[in-house]
This record gives structure tokens, C-alpha cells and sequence, in this order.
């Protein structure tokens, strides 16, 4: 009996690959580009280096040895410093400009068809993201002293479940830090129980998630010595549970919810925390990258990395039917 092709696969080809070629050609392009501006770069440097050199050792050949040592090392460290700062402008040129065009032109063409491919009520807003008062309304953050950049909103509904998802980073306001940025996944549901109290379930190994990313709460290190023991000894080992009401959250984490979370925590291989709060559930998952950018060392148009932005989408969404967020308690609909 013939193989059934892949849904994906034969979408992939029909609606992706034609535009993925133009993408592929421009990536070759701005690549290529980069290579001659960096080796452009080093050769000014060079010619610098050499002419500074030559103008020194004939400023200083009367010079006693000492006072030529001396002048040439303060002099190197000045070559050295204006090569640093040259080199850091050159990268950000090519992050903020060099790739702009790249970036868009893959999120508008690729992401919204690969999101309305994994339902057709999603859509795909680029330059959208998620507001600051959802990341308030979770109490996982805190925000103070980093500036939050949003952008690839998808929401929509899947079944009867509103969903949205975002990336997101912070950047630390001080100049001194301000290339180091946290990247996060945020996903937030409707629950399907009411309530109007706040619970939240953090990785029982915290500790490596907070030093990675220092914008999540350090308040989340101390609810784990303040925490509601549940009836699931294997959720009590991965996760710990902090609620001001244990009647509420023995309410939302039904035995059922919990082997959920579990097996939906160990499909994502990253640490996940998890926010309920007036009906309402936040996702956040922390990432050392990010997510909905296109690659530039990488063809675009290998089907194994579409599949890779296809899973992170999927995988997003999936919270719903991993969650059973589509069963609707008879308290709400």
C-alpha cells in the first residue's frame, strides 16, 4: 500500500516554497553582503594599524627606548579600544538594518500562512505583541529596570478557547548591558473553571531558569518554601505550587490538570511556569533565543527548518488540547 504524503510536507510545497525561493535568494544576498563589509572592515583596521605604526616610529625615533615603549602601548590601546567600538557599530548595523527587510519580508509571507495552517481562526500580527499588563496580571515578572519588546502576536481561537501567543524579551536599560536581552514564549488562555484568586506552578528546579533570566520574580525562589502540597507525588517532584487559597488550587489543579502539565512540560524540554489568575492562564517559557527569527548562516528554504518555526507554533497552541482547555466546566462556557 503507497504512503499517504505529509500533510505538512505537500502544504510546504504548495503555499510556502514559493515564496521561501525569493527569501532563500535575498539570505545568499545580505550574507554575502556581511562577509565583504566585515572583511572591509578588518582591512581598514589593518591600513589604520599600519599608518598609525608608521607615523609613531618616525614621530619617536629620537625617543629614548622607555618613552617609545610607553608611547607605543598607550597607542595600541587606542587602536584596540576604536577597533572594539568600530566593530560593535558594525554589528549593530547589521542587526538593526542589514537584516530588517530579510526579517520582515520571512514573518509576513511565512509565519501568517504557517500559523492559519495550524488553525484557521489564528492570525499572525508581526509588529504586534503582548502587553505589559498581562505580564502584571501574571505576577511571574519584574519588569522594573528592563525595557520589554514585544512582537509575533498570534491569537485567535482553537475550538472554544481564546488563545494568544507572543515573543517577547527585555533588554536592561543600562548601556553597559544593553546588547544582553532574555528571550520568553508567552501564551495566555481562557481557563475553562472560574475563579478570581491567583495560583502559580514554577519548576520545582528553579534556580537555573532565575539566573538565566533575571527579569522572572525572585519572589518565585521564595514561594517554593510557602508551598501547597499536592496529591500528585510525581507533579510534586517537577513543580511547586504557591496559592493564598489551597481550597482554589486543589479547585484548578484537578489529578487530571496535573498529569497534564507534567507531560506538556516534558514535550517543551525547557523550564515552564504557570500563572492562573481571575479565569485566566499564563504561560511563560523562558528560550536562549529567538524563536520567530530567520536564519542567516541556514538555507530558508530546507524544509527541516520551516518544520522547526511549524513546531514552535504548534507546540504553543497545543496547550489547549494538552490541557483539556476545550472541556467546559458547567461554571462557565
Amino acid at each position: 500500500m503507497m504512503k499517504s504524503p505529509d500533510p505538512f510536507y505537500t502544504f510546504y510545497k504548495a503555499e510556502l516554497l514559493p515564496f521561501l525561493r525569493p527569501i532563500e535568494r535575498k539570505r545568499k544576498r545580505k550574507l554575502l553582503s556581511i562577509v565583504l563589509l566585515i572583511l572591509l572592515s578588518l582591512i581598514v583596521i589593518i591600513i589604520v594599524s599600519w599608518f598609525f605604526s608608521s607615523v609613531i616610529s618616525t614621530a619617536t625615533k629620537d625617543f629614548e627606548q622607555e618613552t617609545r615603549r610607553e608611547f607605543y602601548t598607550r597607542t595600541l590601546s587606542f587602536i584596540f579600544m576604536g577597533s572594539i567600538l568600530f566593530s560593535y557599530f558594525i554589528h549593530y548595523f547589521i542587526k538593526k538594518f542589514a537584516l530588517l527587510d530579510y526579517s520582515a519580508q520571512f514573518k509576513y509571507f511565512i509565519l501568517s500562512k504557517l500559523a492559519g495552517h495550524v488553525d484557521n481562526r489564528l492570525t499572525y500580527f508581526q509588529n504586534k505583541g503582548i502587553s505589559e499588563y498581562f505580564l502584571e496580571m501574571s505576577k511571574l515578572f519584574k519588569p522594573q529596570g528592563h525595557s520589554l519588546y514585544s512582537e509575533d502576536k498570534v491569537q485567535g481561537f482553537i475550538g472554544k478557547t481564546k488563545v494568544e501567543i507572543s515573543e517577547f524579551f527585555f533588554k536592561q536599560d543600562e548601556f553597559e548591558s544593553e546588547t544582553r536581552s532574555e528571550n520568553y514564549l508567552f501564551i495566555m488562555a481562557d481557563f475553562n473553571k472560574d475563579f478570581f484568586e491567583h495560583v502559580v506552578v514554577a519548576p520545582r528546579n528553579i534556580l537555573p531558569a532565575l539566573k538565566g533570566h533575571p527579569a522572572l520574580s525572585p519572589v518565585l525562589y521564595k514561594f517554593q518554601f510557602d508551598e501547597i502540597k499536592m496529591d500528585s507525588p510525581e507533579f510534586n517532584n517537577k513543580f511547586f505550587v504557591h496559592a493564598n487559597d489551597s481550597i482554589v488550587a486543589h479547585y484548578i489543579l484537578t489529578p487530571n490538570l496535573m498529569d497534564r502539565i507534567v507531560k506538556f512540560s516534558q514535550r517543551v524540554k525547557e523550564p515552564v511556569f504557570f500563572s492562573f489568575y481571575a479565569s485566566s492562564l499564563y504561560i511563560v517559557i523562558p528560550y536562549q533565543k529567538r524563536l520567530f527569527e530567520p536564519r542567516l548562516l541556514s538555507s530558508m528554504i530546507s524544509f527541516r527548518t520551516i518544520c522547526e518555526y511549524h513546531e514552535i507554533l504548534k507546540l504553543s497552541l497545543a496547550i489547549v488540547n494538552d490541557l483539556n482547555l476545550n472541556t467546559r466546566i458547567w461554571t462557565k462556557e
